[in-house]
C-alpha cells in the first residue's frame, strides 16, 4: 500500500508539473505539439490509472457500504438529470453523460484520491 501511495503521489505531482508547463507554453503562443501530444498521452495514462485505484479500491468495501454508495449514485443521477432535462428540454444519450459523469465523480471520488 505504501508503494501505491508514493506512486500515486509521483503521478499526481507530475501532473500538476505537466499541466502548470501546456498553460505557459500556450500562453506564449509557442508551438509545442511535442509537448501536448506527450501530455495528452500522459492524461489518458492517468485517467486510466485513477480507474484503475478507483475500482480497486471499491472492490474492498462491504455490501453495505457500497449499497449506500449507490443509493447516493442514483439520488445524485436522477437529480442532476431532472435538473438538465428542465433546462434543456430535450433527452438524448448525449445529455445524459454530464449528469453520470458528475454523479460518479461525486460519489466515488475519494477512492481515487486517498
Amino acid at each position: 500500500m505504501k508503494t501505491l501511495l508514493s506512486f500515486h503521489s509521483i503521478v499526481h505531482a507530475i501532473f500538476w508539473i505537466g499541466t502548470l508547463l501546456i498553460f505557459f507554453a500556450m500562453n506564449k503562443e509557442t508551438t509545442a505539439s511535442l509537448l501536448m501530444n506527450g501530455y495528452l498521452m500522459y492524461l489518458v495514462f492517468y485517467v486510466v490509472f485513477l480507474i484503475y485505484v478507483g475500482i480497486s479500491k471499491t472492490r474492498k468495501l462491504k455490501w453495505a457500504q457500497l449499497k449506500e454508495r449507490i443509493v447516493r449514485f442514483i439520488g445524485w443521477f436522477l437529480s442532476l438529470s431532472a435538473v438538465h432535462y428542465l433546462m434543456n428540454w430535450e433527452i438524448d444519450i448525449w445529455g445524459l453523460a454530464v449528469p453520470l459523469g458528475l454523479s460518479l465523480g461525486l460519489v466515488f471520488s475519494e477512492f481515487m484520491t486517498n
